[in-house]
């Protein structure tokens, strides 16, 4: 029994070298000999939160990153979409004149009259026609590029979007399950009380041995 008791104690003291060595030094202040202070582990909490805050995982960051660089990229294609709509708008608006003035091609009679139909300035206004309603088949077919793209990009932006929450959220839980570790130590440290069942403390130290100290 005597030996048993003896490997416990000198788990104990482990537990002390290792938080030691994992708490964030604070501040001087003026001592406080009040029992309520020495056993109070509130401010190793606020101080272990603030370090788990600065030390940022990469993985995260890197989605992050990843996000917002896939949000330059909408944003400027959507602008480009803006744009494209602007100009094709005008197109339809100055094809719609040309096509409602524009008189039905008369049947050749021979080379010469077509000849002279292709030279006349009717012709010329069916060529400019034909130049518009390309130029707005292409920007149609711009457009709709552009938006598939925009649509599968929104897509990736989803994705990075969860991955980031679920990232977030293990954080705060492994966070949690630190503290509350860090705590229930002190706090079985600090008491007067020794009488704790040695299968407890078993407990503690497994635990604490699989976060890795």
């Amino acid at each position: 029994m005597d030996d048993m008791r003896q490997v416990h104690e000198d788990r104990i003291r482990q537990f002390e070298g290792t938080l030691k060595a994992t708490a964030v030094p604070e501040a001087p202040s003026a001592p406080d000999s009040s029992p309520e202070s020495r056993r109070s582990p509130i401010p190793i909490m606020r101080d272990s939160a603030g370090q788990d805050k600065r030390e940022k995982d990469p993985a995260e960051e890197a989605w992050k990153q990843e996000k917002d660089d896939l949000e330059a990229i909408m944003e400027k294609i959507e602008q480009e979409n803006a744009d494209l709509r602007t100009r094709l708008r005008e197109l339809e608006q100055q094809l719609e004149p040309v096509t409602s003035n524009a008189p039905e091609e008369p049947e050749p009679v021979d080379v010469y009259a077509s000849m002279d139909y292709l030279l006349s300035p009717l012709a010329q206004g069916g060529q400019h026609r034909s130049r518009l309603e390309r130029e707005v088949k292409q920007l149609r077919y711009m457009l709709e590029e552009s938006e598939e793209q925009v649509a599968a990009l929104r897509t990736q932006e989803k994705i990075l979007k969860e991955e980031i929450r679920k990232l977030d959220s293990f954080d705060r839980r492994q966070n949690l399950s630190n503290e509350y570790l860090k705590n229930v130590l002190l706090k079985f440290m600090e008491t007067e009380n020794k009488e704790v069942s040695w299968d407890s403390l078993d407990i503690m130290y497994n635990i604490m041995d699989r976060h890795e100290y």
